[in-house]
């Protein structure tokens, strides 16, 4: 859409751990060694970005390439315990994220 502003929303998937320096990193993920495994998906955060986004669902990318659109049932019990960006909520946000991994 030339001459507009456009905002996207996406989160990475929690695949490892990244230190803040890359040296200190063993090896860096390769997406050829990552099979299926979901890498990206539209924000999952907080309930409230996937109400601003789609609303239903989140689209997922996965290694493999393959784009699929995971309907909000599969994973809203879950992202509904999300109240805040906090560590506190690592637990059913990784729940969330397992869900995703199940096309």
């Amino acid at each position: 859409m030339p001459g507009q502003n456009v905002l996207i929303s996406y989160g990475l998937a929690p695949l490892a751990p990244i230190p803040d320096d890359p040296a200190a990193a063993d090896a860096l993920l390769q997406l050829d060694l990552l099979g299926s495994r979901v890498v990206l998906a539209g924000s999952v955060g907080l309930p409230a970005r996937v109400d601003s986004w789609h609303g239903d669902g989140v689209f997922v990318l996965y290694a493999d390439s393959a784009v699929r659109f995971a309907t909000r049932d599969r994973f809203d019990n879950d992202l509904a315990l999300c109240t805040a960006l906090d560590a506190a909520f690592n637990l059913p946000r990784q729940r969330v994220w397992d869900e995703l991994v199940r096309r």
